[in-house]
């Protein structure tokens, strides 16, 4: 297998647990705050992978930084599963409204 689909293989497996979950509390949940936790775990992980990279807090040195680069590959996998969810939750929403 070549590394090209190896790296598509990881990234498909990896994202699919958050796009379910997503897509379950989209069609599920009628509170919005609810619905939106993936997200704001997806930016709270982003905003702290970034801060421990780019070293803005001063604690990290070293080993932290790429440490803070495989949090922030693992962090943008699911962000992806999150935001594809979304976008098919959008879709349905606007074809179902056509519709009507």
């Amino acid at each position: 297998m070549s590394d090209f689909l190896y790296t598509v293989l990881w990234i498909t497996v990896y994202s699919i647990p958050s796009f379910l979950i997503q897509l379950l509390l989209c069609f599920k949940v009628k509170s919005r705050f609810i619905r939106r936790i993936p997200t704001y775990i997806s930016v709270a992980g982003i905003v702290f992978s970034v801060d421990m990279f780019f070293n803005f807090s001063g604690l990290h040195h070293g080993w932290h930084e790429l440490g803070a680069f495989f949090i922030g590959c693992y962090v943008g996998i699911f962000a992806l599963g999150v935001a594809v969810a979304w976008l098919v939750y959008r879709v349905y929403i606007k074809r179902k409204s056509k519709k009507r």
